[in-house]
């Protein structure tokens, strides 16, 4: 049966094992269309394959939004176009991308999907697939140009989110009213993270964060990280912290982690407020640092913390090469 038996009742009741045969002939004899999800193709603001038709014109003729410009003081300004001074946008646009004065011009991107909104958003970016993102003025705009693979589903939405970040894969993240990772260092991938006014903020480099740094100013400026996974989630959370290593379930409290200094691997800890502020270099840490001031300014710690320094102001200031903590 091939497209075949496609009307009610057409072929109720027929077994070709018992002498019921199949209609001579099926109402359906053509396959059904497959839908087309239409884009244009556009190297440096001109569609691909016709150079003397540009983005723009190619998106009205398809009757696709895209390549819509905007107005400035009283000017209008296109979105996509090569502009002589500026080279025009090159890769896929589907439906509702590069909207906005000064939009995709400049950029190269393999995938542009309901993306891509506001002045100079993805303005001179270099990333290989939007889809629902970098929605806002300024967003994702130079992101990508030091490098990283530049995924972006349901990310970097806001004014100013992600612009000059080096993006690898971002899921569901930086999406705050207010330059979320913006200048972002090299990241590893991202899921459900840096979500708050100005999140992950010229944050280092580090690698894979999930459900992490989501808070106002959560993990500003923090310095290199390793894996991150429900960390850093409040205001002020591990803002400026120094290098560390993985980090499971902790720093969660405003100004946890706060100026921390460089730290092993740490699970469930530091999760209260001020817990872990300016703390030293230490070794990992489980279950540690969990009251309102616990760990506050101490020093450098030698050996692993395990279940230590739970109530409050128990090791502050405490300090291992001077005396026992």
């Amino acid at each position: 049966m091939l497209y075949c038996c496609n009307t009610e009742e057409e072929c109720d009741y027929a077994n070709t094992q018992q002498g019921s045969p199949l209609p001579a002939t099926c109402t359906v004899t053509n396959p059904p269309e497959s839908p087309v999800e239409d884009y244009v193709n556009c190297v440096n603001g001109y569609v691909a394959t016709n150079q003397s038709m540009s983005c723009k014109e190619a998106c009205k003729n398809k009757v696709l939004f895209c390549c819509v410009g905007g107005y400035e003081q009283g000017s209008y300004f296109d979105a996509c176009s090569n502009l002589g001074f500026r080279p025009g946008f090159t890769g896929k646009l589907y439906n509702y991308s590069c909207y906005g004065v000064y939009a995709c011009l400049n950029a190269t991107i393999q995938t542009v999907k309901n993306g891509c909104y506001g002045k100079r958003a993805c303005y001179n970016a270099n990333i290989q697939t939007v889809d629902n993102g970098c929605i806002g003025q300024y967003s994702c705009e130079k992101a990508g140009k030091v490098g990283g693979d530049g995924i972006l589903i349901d990310s970097c939405n806001g004014r100013g989110a992600c612009f000059g970040a080096t993006i690898s894969v971002m899921t569901r993240s930086c999406n705050s009213e207010v330059a979320a990772c913006y200048k972002q260092g090299v990241a590893g991938n991202m899921i459900d993270s840096c979500n708050g006014r100005r999140a992950c903020d010229t944050m280092d480099e580090h690698a894979d964060l999930t459900d992490s740094c989501n808070g106002y100013r959560a993990c500003y400026k923090q310095g290199v990280a390793g894996v991150m996974t429900d960390s850093c989630n409040a205001q002020n959370a591990c803002d400026r912290m120094a290098t560390h290593s993985d980090m499971t379930g902790s720093c969660n409290a405003g100004f946890a982690c706060y100026k921390q200094k460089i730290a092993g691997n740490m699970r469930d800890a530091c999760n209260d407020i001020y817990a872990c502020r300016e703390m030293d270099d230490h070794a990992d840490m489980t279950g540690s640092c969990n009251a309102t001031k616990a760990c506050y300014k101490q020093g450098v710690v030698t050996t692993d913390m395990l279940n230590c320094c739970n109530t409050e102001l128990e090791c502050d200031f405490a300090n291992t090469q001077q005396e026992p903590p």
